[in-house]
């Protein structure tokens, strides 16, 4: 159960692993941490890897809605979240998606790692290879 952050200021964006068991308390934990961390920056580009996801069994749609609205109106944010392409993750995620768009510019959920580095870097080159090296 856990997850891993990894801020690269210089371009406005962070990286977020989420391994293991996720349940509602590591989530709200995870969007505390962060949104102490964020609270000043006006813009960002999120990247969440949730392929390393083990069990969600505790994870609930409550809690993620709660999640989803815990960090707070954020409109020049973009979020991309990489998932396992398995039902209930997808299910999740549409549900976190549909719950932060009204406060971020754009959520978009891959289950293709190229695809979601490229939506989210916009053709900066530098941060697509510091995420790709981070990643692997």
């Amino acid at each position: 159960m856990g997850f891993s952050t990894h801020y690269m200021e210089e371009h406005g964006f962070v990286l977020i692993k989420l391994f293991g068991v996720v349940d509602d308390k590591t989530l709200l934990d995870l969007v505390t941490s962060h949104a102490e961390k964020t609270q000043s920056i006006p813009d960002m580009k999120e990247f969440i890897d949730c392929r390393e996801i083990s069990n969600i069994d505790e994870l609930t749609v409550h809690g993620v809605r709660h999640v989803a609205n815990h960090i707070g109106d954020k409109p020049e944010w973009l979020l991309a979240l990489l998932i396992n392409d398995t039902p209930l993750l997808q299910g999740m995620a549409e549900g976190y998606r549909a719950s932060s768009l009204e406060q971020r510019k754009d959520v978009k959920i891959f289950t293709e790692l190229n695809e979601a580095i490229s939506w989210i870097t916009q053709g900066e080159d530098e941060l697509a290879s510091a995420i790709t090296a981070f990643i692997n």
